[in-house]
């Protein structure tokens, strides 16, 4: 006689459970910042940037290398002196990141019957896409706008008191100073 013995069927019951997080994901940031010839830049400065807040800066080391904390914000605007400024996400970057030299204008006003500098008064820049950057004071000294993308760009001057001139179209070297009067 074969013992039989009884089959119990036992149902589980599997729960899961889950967590819902609410908040801020913090992540932090670095890279390593590089002119056109892939050098890296010693010295740039990297800040944490959202809307019209700045967070932390740093500098970066001599092998161009920054890290950031863990922030909330969620882009880091990269700049150096001679080169145009750049803003990229707030994650760690593998490619280098790159910047470009930048053009210097430093624009006298002039009085054309004298040769006298004005002393007040303000001009604009325009791109030839039309970006239009200023208005920009004018001062018997100089005006000297840094951080300019190379290429044509059209001056337009205006002095109260003086005739408005037709803007005068100008080319801008990188990693060069370009004086217009």
């Amino acid at each position: 006689m074969t013992d039989r013995l009884p089959v119990v069927r036992v149902g589980v019951l599997l729960s899961v459970v889950c967590l819902v997080v609410t908040g801020t994901i913090l992540a932090g940031a670095s890279g390593v910042v590089v002119d056109s010839r892939f050098l890296p830049l010693p010295g740039a400065e990297a800040c944490l940037v959202e809307e019209n807040r700045t967070g932390p800066c740093i500098l970066t080391d001599g092998g161009g290398e920054y890290v950031l904390p863990d922030s909330e914000m969620t882009r880091v605007r990269i700049s150096h002196r001679h080169y145009i400024p750049v803003v990229v996400p707030a994650v760690d970057h593998v490619k280098p990141i790159m910047l470009e030299r930048a053009a210097v204008l430093v624009l006298f006003a002039v009085n054309g019957s004298n040769g006298d500098f004005l002393p007040g008064g303000e001009f604009w820049i325009s791109g030839a896409g039309g970006a239009r950057k200023g208005p920009f004071p004018v001062s018997a000294g100089g005006t000297r706008v840094k951080s300019l993308r190379p290429g044509r760009i059209a001056v337009r001057v205006e002095v109260p008191g003086f005739h408005q001139e037709d803007p005068v179209w100008v080319g801008l070297d990188a990693g060069s100073e370009t004086r217009v009067e």
